[in-house]
């Protein structure tokens, strides 16, 4: 139901490659919804090397090679699974290993050339739970943790989170920490590690309201602590581990909420975290945005028109709601990964970013990790992007991005999910800069000062070009300069000077008269 926007990684093990030796150019997974008839099942009943009686299964499909699935445990004339094999595009990805109760306990995640490279072990409260509450990473080879979870951990202990730095960098954070003034950022997303270093000093605290079940600020939520979780119905932004839809734990949020504040100190983070799809939760943070007014908020996910019944009406609604009544936030999404779909708005859209609302900016990706201003000229849209010169404002980088992770590591991540924090995290430099600077004013001067590779052939989308964060930053100058009274020139005047100025001009950019028409074509769209 909900279109959580980012890609997947695909990982791997070895112990078993001689026991898979026959199936290595093996098929893809089988989809759940193939009819019995077409394939054949085999079940062979074999004595491991201690005499343990399995059945092995065998799915073989018309004019294509066996494919060994899993492999089930005869315990007291129960079958049990013990392993289970996925594949996609005809590569062995993981193995796991099951409990009696069908839990997935330990994955091994292999590479593309066979070899195990992670071990991952679950740990379940109940028998019954069907997401783990903890998880640990290792690296199979070298045999060292690469990141460890528990969304249990209630704690929010700054020394103790960050225990691995120097005492000076433990003080200097906490004292960031317990700095009001920082200009509030919001995300609503599926979760955010509160226990990673990286982003944990971080958040906005409210330190009215701690940890033990009580509202001592009184506001109607109980233990609004850093931010509000769903799930836990308190105030920190736990992650759901699921194992079953995701090889190694993704940690959406903690991913986007890092891009988001990369290199920023002087800014804190309220996130709002769960199932975002639930209509009571984003009236929520419709409530407290009103209230606390975060100058800028990442929304990296996408819903359907509620009319095609995918979304209850009410959470389409309150989504709208939020943008609606926040006209002073300026809401960054992102434009979707389904391979350069065309937004639209109406019935066939994708909300919020097709949503028709000036406080709403909405990134496409494009097919880089960074902005390098003599690689510009070569940068395209990713092939995964979706595009729209109605509904895509700009494009960002997105693909490969490295952040933080689930458990304290990095991860690399790929999708408009990615752009958009990207994206906000250069219009918080330029707030940071230029306080007095308004939400529409900074959307505009990113618009306005984006990089257009080929006049001729803008991308396609609204500005027709990719954000370019050096020229984005002296418009911002040049305009808060401004003696607004006597000395008025608008934001786009300022953006077309400047391209005079050799030190913000780019390779394909001129100062003729047909550049600049054509340049006025692109920019009546904006």
């Amino acid at each position: 139901m909900l279109c959580i926007l980012m890609i997947r990684f695909i990982v791997f093990p070895i112990q078993i490659l001689v026991f898979l030796a026959f199936i290595i150019t093996s098929l893809s997974y089988l989809p759940h919804s193939w009819a019995l008839e077409e394939r054949i099942i085999i079940e062979k009943e074999i004595l491991d090397e201690s005499g343990n009686q399995y059945i092995e299964t065998h799915y073989k499909l018309p004019e294509r090679k066996l494919v060994f699935r899993e492999k089930i445990q005869i315990v007291n004339g129960k079958k049990i699974t013990q392993f289970q094999y996925k594949f996609e595009k005809e590569k062995l990805l993981s193995i796991d290993y099951l409990n009696e109760f069908s839990q997935i306990t330990k994955r091994l995640v292999i590479n593309h050339r066979g070899h195990t490279i992670e071990e991952i072990s679950y740990l379940y409260r109940l028998s019954s739970d069907n997401h783990p509450y903890a998880f640990v990473r290792k690296n199979a080879i070298f045999d060292f943790i690469i990141a460890n979870y528990n969304n249990t951990n209630l704690a929010f202990e700054l020394k103790n989170i960050l225990s691995n730095e120097s005492e000076s960098e433990i003080l200097r954070k906490i004292e960031i920490a317990h700095d009001p003034s920082r200009t509030l950022v919001a995300i609503i997303d599926s979760g955010v590690d509160h226990t990673h270093p990286d982003i944990a000093y971080k958040f906005m605290i409210n330190f009215a309201d701690k940890i033990d079940d009580i509202d001592n600020d009184i506001n109607g939520l109980t233990d609004d602590f850093i931010g509000w979780s769903i799930p836990l119905q308190k105030g920190l932004p736990v992650e759901k581990i699921n194992p079953s839809s995701e090889t190694i734990p993704l940690s959406h949020g903690t991913h986007v909420a890092d891009i988001m504040l990369k290199n920023i100190d002087q800014a804190m983070l309220l996130p709002f975290t769960g199932d975002y799809g639930e209509s009571h939760f984003l009236d929520l943070a419709n409530r407290k945005f009103q209230t606390l007014k975060p100058v800028f908020a990442n929304l990296s996910f996408l819903f359907p028109h509620w009319s095609l019944q995918e979304i209850p009406k009410e959470t389409y609604f309150s989504l709208q709601n939020l943008i609606k009544n926040n006209p002073d936030t300026l809401f960054f999404t992102a434009a979707g990964n389904d391979f350069g779909r065309e937004l639209v708005s109406g019935r066939n859209g994708l909300y919020p970013a097709s949503f028709e609302f000036n406080n709403i900016i909405t990134v496409g990706a494009l097919d880089t990790n960074e902005i390098i201003e003599d690689e510009m000229d070569r940068y395209q849209i990713a092939p995964y992007s979706n595009v729209g010169i109605e509904h895509v404002d700009i494009l960002a980088p997105g693909s490969d991005i490295e952040a933080a992770s689930l458990g304290g590591k990095t991860i690399r991540h790929t999708g408009t999910s990615m752009a958009s924090p990207f994206a906000l995290n250069i219009a918080l430099k330029i707030k940071l800069n230029f306080p007095k600077l308004t939400g529409q004013e900074i959307k505009n001067i990113l618009l306005f000062s984006a990089y257009i590779p080929d006049i001729d052939k803008p991308f396609k989308v609204r500005c027709g070009g990719m954000i370019f964060p050096r020229r984005a930053m002296e418009i911002a100058k040049r305009y808060s300069n401004l003696d607004l009274i006597t000395e008025y020139k608008n934001i786009r005047h300022l953006a077309k000077e400047i391209r005079f100025d050799p030190s913000f001009s780019m390779p394909n950019e001129s100062t003729e008269l047909s550049y600049f028409q054509k340049l006025d074509l692109v920019w009546n769209k904006i």
